[in-house]
């Protein structure tokens, strides 16, 4: 997790990240992946929410992936970018470490398959 240092208590809406880089607690949320929509955006269905979040979160987010590069819709191998990832993390739970929203509502954040 890089720049993250993770505390956790005995529950898992106990678990606080903290950015070490921006000196900043960072919100989590939690829920099965229901669709990809491209190779680096998809939906999730939000199950759990950080006991420390500073935001509020909808049922369902449209989740946008920091930190990786990838190729734009229409590109050559951008099919199989998204396939990928769909196998890797369709209806499976994951955790997204929440950074922003970007100008479309999307949750930008990096995420980790529980």
């Amino acid at each position: 997790m890089g720049n993250f240092i993770l505390w956790s208590g005995l529950m898992w809406n106990n678990i606080i990240l903290f950015d070490k880089q921006n000196n900043i607690m960072v919100d989590i949320i939690r829920g099965p992946v229901t669709q990809v929509i491209d190779s680096d955006t998809f939906e999730m269905t939000v199950t759990h929410t950080g006991k420390n979040n500073m935001n509020k979160y909808n049922n369902s987010e449209s989740v946008k992936i920091v930190g990786i590069n990838v190729l734009e819709i229409g590109a050559e191998g951008e099919e199989e970018s998204k396939k990928e990832l769909k196998n890797k993390i369709l209806g499976k739970e994951i955790w997204i470490n929440v950074q922003t929203r970007d100008v479309y509502g999307r949750v930008l954040g990096k995420y980790e398959i529980v």
